[in-house]
């Protein structure tokens, strides 16, 4: 994975001696994230991550993401957030994170969704944390977030959203 662009990191050091200097992170702590950045999502790449149980965030920087590659990310087992930052998806491909089972936040930062991408991301059961920043989301888009009732925040920032949008939600 390391070879193909992928950084693995202990995010939050725990198990980590306090020796234990921040580059030794992939060798002494339980590794539980990962980021691509400027490389393709291959498949493969998410086969191998299923060998690391404790990954449960993935960071995806300027990529494309297919929708084989988001259903294989989605049954990670203890997969709890995806942030996706300049990343080419299908909207439809969404619809995998609702198999998660331990799916809690999302953020989208510069990747175009459309509005049927929101009824699959209110969908997902367990989210509690949602961003969307510079997405292309409307109002219309927005309103599909009410029916995920366990929401408990969600930052907006797009034009094509309005107040009275966000005040209807």
């Amino acid at each position: 994975l390391m070879r193909h662009g992928w950084e693995l990191e202990t995010f939050s050091r725990r198990g980590l001696p306090d020796w234990a200097p921040l580059w030794a992170d992939p060798w002494f702590g339980r590794i539980d994230s990962a980021q691509l950045r400027h490389r393709p999502l291959r498949n493969s790449d998410v086969d191998l991550l299923r060998h690391i149980p404790n990954v449960g965030l993935i960071f995806l920087e300027s990529t494309d993401v297919s929708d084989s590659a988001l259903e294989k990310i989605s049954q990670l087992p203890n997969l709890w957030a995806v942030d996706f930052n300049a990343v080419n998806l299908e909207s439809a491909a969404l619809r995998h994170l609702q198999q998660s089972p331990k799916l809690e936040a999302l953020n989208f930062v510069s990747t175009r969704l459309n509005d049927a991408a929101m009824e699959h991301i209110a969908n997902c059961p367990h989210l509690t944390g949602l961003r969307l920043i510079d997405v292309g989301i409307t109002d219309d888009g927005l309103l599909e977030l009410k029916h995920c009732a366990t929401l408990k925040a969600v930052l907006v920032k797009t034009a094509a959203v309005t107040s009275a949008g966000a005040d209807e939600l």
